[in-house]
């Protein structure tokens, strides 16, 4: 299975080298679509209101704030509150895992130890089946999809 991120999960003076994987892979079904008689592909312009094909390097992005009403992003302003990646799992707290209500998880990943950290790693695994514990931290793994730049070559695919 591929690597989503490597870095260190750290707790008081303890850094342990760790890889993320994902502990579930997302099945679905594309389809495209096609005109019934040639089954020949379909397209979508980006149109204006007045019905003019806009380019993709003259597209904003905005929020609708009242109808007809927008505040408009730039790309620097997105930027700027785009969390950072994050080479540590800071371990803030360790609780019991029945305090955690299982509506909070979002997405399920697994770590594993790098090679050279499988001793500490399994040290730290057996101490939290032991206590019936888990820790508690906040991690940014963002990688940015859609930016302006791509968008562009997305487009063109």
């Amino acid at each position: 299975m591929k690597t989503v991120w490597r870095g260190m999960i750290s707790f008081g003076m303890v850094n342990i080298p760790v890889s993320l994987y994902n502990a579930t892979r997302k099945k679905t079904v594309s389809f495209k679509q096609l005109r019934k008689d040639d089954y020949s592909r379909i397209s979508y312009k980006k149109t204006a209101t007045d019905g003019v094909e806009v380019p993709q390097t003259e597209i904003a992005k905005g929020y609708e704030i009242a109808p007809d009403r927008y505040v408009v992003i730039s790309e620097a302003e997105l930027e700027a509150i785009t969390p950072k990646a994050s080479r540590v799992i800071d371990i803030a707290d360790f609780v019991k895992l029945n305090q955690i209500d299982p509506r909070h998880y979002d997405s399920s990943y697994y770590l594993a130890p790098e090679p050279g950290a499988g001793k500490a790693y399994a040290l730290l695994l057996e101490a939290l089946k032991q206590t019936e514990s888990v820790g508690v931290a906040r991690f940014s793994c963002f990688v940015a999809r859609n930016t302006w730049q791509r968008s562009d070559q997305w487009e063109r695919r």
